[in-house]
């Protein structure tokens, strides 16, 4: 399979340093923890998202969301005409009333990504 089902736990704005995302990590019992600015990444398992979010409460961080989601196990580059193409069936399978959620495991560069837009 190319995707797991991971929970994902979105708190901010947080006060982050390197030694609090380690704190983070063990006081919730997180798989991965990352900053984005001020926000708070938080991936663990599907069945620890109740647990890690009352950890990460408890330790007075403000959560914003809270989900399971499907997260990549690798990651594929995508460049050029593929990435335009790529794009053009993301959003038709978005778009079909029968379809709930899409994932995918690829990684456009962001001025790739810019030029597929238009």
């Amino acid at each position: 399979m190319l995707v797991e089902s991971m929970a994902h736990v979105g708190a901010g704005p947080v006060a982050i340093v390197g030694q609090r995302l380690d704190q983070y990590r063990c006081t919730a019992g997180a798989d991965d923890v990352s900053a984005d600015g001020e926000s708070l990444k938080v991936l663990c398992a599907a069945e620890d998202l109740t647990a890690v979010r009352e950890a990460l409460e408890s330790a007075g961080v403000q959560i914003e969301s809270a989900e399971l989601t499907m997260e990549p196990k690798s990651v594929v580059p995508v460049e050029g005409g593929d990435a335009s193409a790529l794009m053009r069936l993301m959003d038709a399978l978005d778009d079909h009333d029968d379809v709930e959620a899409v994932h995918a495991n690829f990684d456009i560069p962001a001025e790739v990504l810019e030029r597929a837009a238009v």
